[in-house]
């Protein structure tokens, strides 16, 4: 911008020089066209900053990973010349790849559309749409910087619901029951064990009414699914590899605990998924109700690595707290961890390992190596490069 407006002025001085020193009425014609040009395109620019609009239209602001939405943005010239130089700037997102810039000259009277389908690759929440619009006038010479409309576009990308056949880590292999929630409200007293005060974290399906009206107090029945058949699932939320490889670590994390848990719901096992956050963030599921809660909440979970997720087993080991089931899921394998998978198993304890492939380009020896003495030992393993493999390898 700065070399056009020193050529222009140097252009302009050179003619009016010899404007002055040849006399030539026509060359001083010139001479005020060229500097009254600049003058009408810089009011013509500073007409369309208040007379442009533009819209941003999304199909859906909420949809499941690896769907589609379509954007559209419209940018309208409602004035009686052109629009030479408009430039958009779109926000730049790695998560839905919409960004960059587009340079676009509109017709009087006309308007300018720009559509864009984006696949929505990534679990998480995403702004799209523009980040700003510039105007020049006819000869670049001045630019405008056009106020923003204050809303967002907030794109929610939704994990994806496995169900999952058959999880030998849980149920030792097929499960032959019924896979109906109305028959999940069934109760089977053979399996009450005792009466106790209810807890929040309880379906209202096991409130004993009676004993409720006579001790007025909520109670409610202890099954032995409540405690004998609980899995308890660690999962790590540290961040590894570069971005691109931690949005599908991410991915594989967390459909991977959704499918897990609603495959233990199903059959009425209930599911304490521990995090390694700072709060270390516990959420126990142990119904469809409490499943769909979950489902919505850990899409949105703002989730960082504080401690590692060896600390969070030994925690609930050093408690004494019998786990029927217990599952890990981590990119991060270490001898440490080894030990406490094989030590679940010396205590009669089914456990898992489910490992998200940090570097899908580079086989780690040692964590395959690691992973192979887990099976000697038997404790199902389970390597993930992608989302979408999930299913296939879990019924394995």
């Amino acid at each position: 911008m700065v070399i056009r407006i020193v050529t222009y002025l140097f252009v302009v001085c050179g003619i009016s020089f010899l404007a002055l020193y040849i006399g030539e009425n026509s060359l001083a014609a010139i001479v005020c066209s060229m500097l009254l040009i600049p003058v009408c395109s810089i009011m013509m620019l500073l007409i369309s900053f208040f007379r442009l609009r533009y819209e941003e239209i999304v199909d859906k602001l909420q949809v499941g990973r690896n769907e589609n939405i379509t954007y559209t943005l419209t940018v309208k010239n409602r004035d009686f010349f052109i629009y030479p130089s408009v430039n958009i700037h779109f926000k730049e997102n790695s998560g839905l790849g919409l960004g960059g810039r587009q340079d676009v000259c509109i017709l009087p009277r006309n308007q300018y559309d720009i559509v864009q389908n984006i696949t929505c690759s990534h679990i998480g929440q995403y702004d799209i749409g523009v980040r700003g619009i510039e105007l020049w006038d006819f000869f670049r010479f001045v630019k405008i910087k056009v106020r923003m409309k204050e809303n967002r576009i907030t794109i929610d990308v939704l994990p994806k619901i496995i169900t999952l056949e058959s999880f030998k880590a849980i149920t030792g292999g097929e499960y032959n029951g019924s896979h109906n929630g109305h028959n999940s409200q069934v109760e089977d007293r053979t399996e009450i064990l005792d009466i106790r005060r209810y807890e929040r974290h309880l379906p209202l399906k096991y409130i004993h009414w009676k004993v409720s009206a006579k001790r007025n107090e909520l109670m409610v029945k202890k099954y032995d699914m409540m405690e004998d058949k609980m899995v308890y699932l660690f999962v790590d939320i540290g961040k590894y590899g570069t971005p691109d490889d931690h949005k599908r670590i991410q991915d594989i994390v967390v459909e991977t605990v959704i499918a897990i848990s609603k495959y233990s719901v199903e059959r009425n096992i209930p599911v304490t998924v521990c995090f390694n956050n700072e709060s270390l963030t516990v959420v126990k599921i142990t119904d469809s109700y409490g499943f769909h809660m979950f489902y919505h909440s850990i899409s949105r979970m703002q989730l960082d690595k504080a401690v590692d997720i060896e600390y969070v087993i030994e925690k609930y080991q050093h408690k004494g707290i019998h786990m029927n089931s217990m599952l890990v899921i981590t990119s991060n394998i270490s001898v440490d961890l080894q030990n406490l998978l094989i030590h679940a198993v010396k205590i009669r304890a089914k456990a898992a390992l489910v490992y998200p492939v940090p570097d899908i380009h580079h086989e780690n020896a040692d964590v395959i190596q690691l992973m192979e003495d887990l099976n000697e030992k038997s404790v199902y393993s389970y390597s993930i490069a992608q989302a979408d493999d999930i299913k296939n390898i879990l019924e394995k």
